[in-house]
């Protein structure tokens, strides 16, 4: 996964119809869903070799890492939500055009969009600094993790 911003054009929002934005949503959501599975997998990792950690300072550093997961958790469930939401509103509008405000709906897409593109560039930090904490971990202790 690259960038989330994969709109043809600046314009996209405002010259896209409601099927293609429809259709960037639910790849977006798609996205999202497959994040759990990640932080799932990363929180699992850490807690394995948190018991077997002996110097305190890879205790800390791991115990922060984690905790850094769970806010992301946290915050991936609102996306879902939030994209849950956002779905059922489009497809009120492609049944019925009138039914919200057309400017509205766009700036709540594209706020979307940009809380999606931070939520994805934290995840990767997050992710770099599981990578980065396994490795100095496995470095550092003297028994075999």
């Amino acid at each position: 996964m690259t960038a989330l911003r994969i709109r043809p054009n600046n314009d996209f929002i405002h010259t896209a119809n409601w099927k293609e934005i429809y259709m960037l949503t639910k790849h977006w959501q798609s996205d999202v869903e497959f994040f759990a599975y990640e932080i799932k997998f990363l929180l699992n990792l850490t807690n394995k070799y948190f018991i077997w950690l002996t110097d305190d300072q890879n205790i800390e550093t791991v115990a922060r890492v984690q905790k850094d997961l769970k806010q992301l958790s946290k915050e991936q469930k609102e996306l879902v939500d939030n994209l849950k939401t956002h779905l059922n509103h489009i497809t009120a509008l492609l049944e019925n055009a009138f039914i919200y405000d057309e400017h509205t709906f766009k700036d709540e897409h594209i706020a979307l969009e940009n809380k999606l593109t931070d939520f994805t560039k934290t995840f990767k930090e997050v992710k770099k600094q599981v990578f980065t904490c396994t490795e100095e971990v496995l470095n550092s202790e003297n028994h075999s993790i």
